[in-house]
């Protein structure tokens, strides 16, 4: 899921397609979601550090489950930071839905 741009988004769901189907040839296994998040972040990074070419206007959610077969949860935002969450959302409506995660 994601909130911000639609063309970002496409732009950014691309090149992630491109370095999973990489990974997958170069290590003959399934990137994790980890892995993942960390590559959306690192390239939303670049991209507000780059002169000439503006940040990207969106912040995503990546679920899916890890090597232990758990469920995991990551949120990227613009900046090029990442986190692990339990439970988040994003978005116009991000604190209504937050307060009724918390409770």
């Amino acid at each position: 899921a994601f909130a911000g741009l639609n063309a970002d988004a496409r732009v950014l769901v691309n090149r992630t397609r491109v370095e999973c189907q990489s990974f997958r040839l170069n290590v003959e296994d399934d990137p994790t979601v980890d892995y993942v998040a960390r590559y959306i972040a690192q390239v939303q990074q670049k991209y507000t550090h780059r002169g000439g070419a503006r940040p990207f206007g969106i912040s995503t959610l990546l679920v899916g489950f890890d090597q232990q077969d758990k469920a995991a949860l990551y949120q990227t935002d613009p900046t090029g930071t990442y986190f692990a969450w339990k439970a988040a959302s994003i978005g116009r409506d991000a604190k209504t839905g937050q307060d009724f995660l918390e409770k």
